[in-house]
């Protein structure tokens, strides 16, 4: 069986929420559930640990807009629609402004910001640092060195450090042995 990394502990936390407030959360409502609902459904918040690149989020977010009941409810969402949320532990600079500029226009809501090696570091640093990480980057892909998209995030979790970090932090190979696997 395979480890269960952020997106079980974040499940964790939705179901213990519908759990408590059953007549306040709704758990991964589809267009067809929501539109059985008798209580007014008024905003769709996105869990996650880690905004990095803000891809996943955006996704999320244009699925959404690609269901036309979405659109409808959105349209109404100063007087009685539903509105976007995303709640994350933490997010980059460069991924909240991405998924802040979405056309649904989400709330996101972070604990800290993500420091990455370009936002943490002063330049000469940084280009030190990020050739490191390409030098000894334990897999054969180069463009991925500094994490998915090259975020170069600078964080870590008890269950482990999500992709967006340099991948000498996480990945393995016959020669290397990550930091936090």
């Amino acid at each position: 069986p395979g480890d269960v990394g952020s997106e079980g502990l974040v499940a964790q936390l939705v179901s213990e929420l519908c759990r408590e407030f059953p007549n306040k959360f709704e758990s991964h409502p589809g267009p067809d559930q929501l539109r059985k609902v008798k209580r007014p459904i008024r905003s769709l918040i996105l869990v996650t640990d880690l905004i990095g690149s803000g891809n996943r989020a955006v996704r999320y977010l244009d699925a959404a807009w690609n269901v036309f009941s979405f659109k409808s409810w959105w349209s109404g969402r100063g007087t009685n629609g539903i509105a976007f949320d995303v709640v994350a532990y933490a997010a980059t600079p460069a991924g909240k402004a991405f998924v802040e500029s979405h056309r649904l226009a989400p709330a996101v809501r972070i604990v800290a910001e993500c420091p990455t090696i370009d936002t943490a570091l002063s330049d000469d640093t940084a280009a030190e640092i990020k050739r490191v990480c390409i030098s000894y980057n334990p897999q054969t892909r180069t463009a991925d060195a500094l994490g998915y998209e090259g975020t170069g995030a600078l964080i870590a979790f008890a269950h482990g450090a999500p992709n967006n970090c340099p991948r000498i932090l996480h990945a393995s190979s016959q020669s290397w042995a990550p930091l936090f696997a």
